[in-house]
């Protein structure tokens, strides 16, 4: 994420611009946002221009001009949508960038960004500019940003709920905000944990996803069945508790297959489990085996599919049959 002491860094080194490209929302719009609210806290007047395949350097060349009345500085925030871009338009960007060092330009690119990083353009604005990465995050990208966005949206957010909005989004940084924004106006001030986003996401007063896994995973037969119907009753996604089970089992089958069944305590902090989570994580490794935890992750993976519909099916009715099936098994090795 963009910060004061890496524009000051840039301005330093004589260069005035931010390429921001890969196209995720939430990365470049902080980016943008971030520049604008620096740039006005200096005076600076803000130019936006959006710039596609119909727009010509004449229509340009007036807001390229030297500064306005009312200000001896801009910003300007330059949207490329996606399509073929003139050259006279990227000439006269680029030069606008190299002759006007006393403005700022952050440049935000929609198009492919392996696409866009062949252009001949793309190597001379890299380097004018400092470049910014919007991409989708990865796995352990996601949880880090999660982490900024909770902390800027001033939320408080522990380990194990911080894993569960990665789940529940499916690494989607742009759901993830969401979700932190939802919380964020619930919850400021207090400590979030996996509860608390389970009870937000299914709207119940009595189970949430949360609890349901619980159930299951203790071979809780009859408070398994009524959770998940409660559930289903009160409209929560599908996608979302299946979630939950992907979550768990990830950890199981990399600590009982493997790893043999064995764990440290920082092999479930590798893995993002925590607190309680980590008990229902040791009984599956205990009591289920290869096979078993093999089939519960193939039957996860077709439940996120007919989820997404990708796969005919009903995703409630497999749902119901895989966390039922499940807890008889864990039951009966209470027995």
């Amino acid at each position: 994420m963009i910060s004061e002491i890496q524009i000051d860094t840039l301005i330093s080194k004589n260069k005035n611009c931010i390429l921001v490209v890969g196209g995720e929302p939430v990365i470049t719009n902080y980016t943008v946002t971030f520049c604008q609210n620096y740039f006005q806290q200096k005076d600076f007047g803000i130019e936006a221009i959006t710039i596609n395949s119909t727009t010509k350097a004449g229509d340009l060349e007036p807001i390229f001009s030297d500064g306005s009345l009312f200000s001896n500085n801009n910003l300007y925030k330059i949207t490329i949508s996606k399509g073929r871009i003139s050259e006279d338009v990227k000439k006269l960007i680029t030069q606008s960038i190299i002759s006007k060092l006393e403005d700022f330009y952050v440049i935000s690119v929609e198009s492919d960004s392996k696409d866009f990083k062949k252009t001949s353009w793309y190597k001379n604005l890299q380097k004018l500019s400092a470049i910014t990465e919007a991409n989708e995050p990865n796995s352990i990208e996601i949880i880090k940003l999660i982490k900024v966005r909770a902390q800027l949206h001033e939320l408080d957010l522990n380990e194990e709920a911080i894993n569960l909005i990665a789940e529940f989004t499916e690494g989607n940084l742009l759901a993830a905000e969401n979700e932190i924004i939802k919380l964020s106006l619930l919850h400021q001030g207090s400590k979030i944990n996996a509860a608390n986003i389970s009870k937000l996401l299914s709207n119940s007063a009595k189970y949430d996803g949360f609890k349901l896994l619980e159930f299951t995973l203790k071979g809780e037969i009859n408070n398994t069945y009524k959770a998940i119907k409660c559930l289903e009753e009160e409209g929560m996604e599908p996608l979302m508790i299946n979630g939950l089970y992907a979550w768990i089992f990830r950890a199981v089958a990399n600590i009982k297959i493997s790893n043999n069944g064995q764990y440290t305590q920082n092999d479930f902090l590798k893995l993002r489990i925590f607190g309680p989570s980590q008990t229902l994580v040791i009984n599956c490794v205990n009591n289920l085996s290869d096979k078993q935890i093999e089939a519960s992750l193939r039957k996860i993976k077709d439940i996120d599919l007919i989820c997404k519909g990708l796969l005919p099916g009903n995703p409630w009715l497999e749902l119901n049959r895989f966390v039922i099936g499940l807890a008889r098994i864990l039951y009966k090795t209470k027995v």
